[in-house]
């Protein structure tokens, strides 16, 4: 049985030629890298008015954060207070609009 040599390249500095030989850009793998970190995270929200607990996105990127969001379960509207720092969520506030 013959064996054929891989038609892949085997080592960082072979991937690297290959790129440059078919003009390829080269592949950023931003999950090894402590540079990017991610813009979108998920918090747990507790319905101040029903009790029900549902997932909402946050765009971290905007730091500290107020807004009015409805509740996926009875659909009140909820004031969220959201603390970000360093890119990570730190605290989560509900708060009732009615003022109860």
């Amino acid at each position: 049985m013959n064996a054929r040599p891989s038609p892949l390249p085997t080592t960082a500095a072979a991937a690297a030629d290959a790129d440059r030989v078919y003009g390829l850009d080269p592949v950023l793998e931003t999950g090894n890298d402590k540079r990017f970190s991610p813009v979108q995270s998920f918090v747990s929200i507790a319905c101040p008015y029903c009790g029900g607990r549902y997932d909402s996105a946050v765009d971290l990127t905007l730091g500290a954060q107020e807004y009015i969001e409805d509740c996926q379960v009875c659909c009140q509207s909820i004031e969220l207070s959201i603390e970000v720092a360093s890119g990570v969520v730190k605290t989560v506030t509900e708060r009732r609009i009615d003022g109860v």
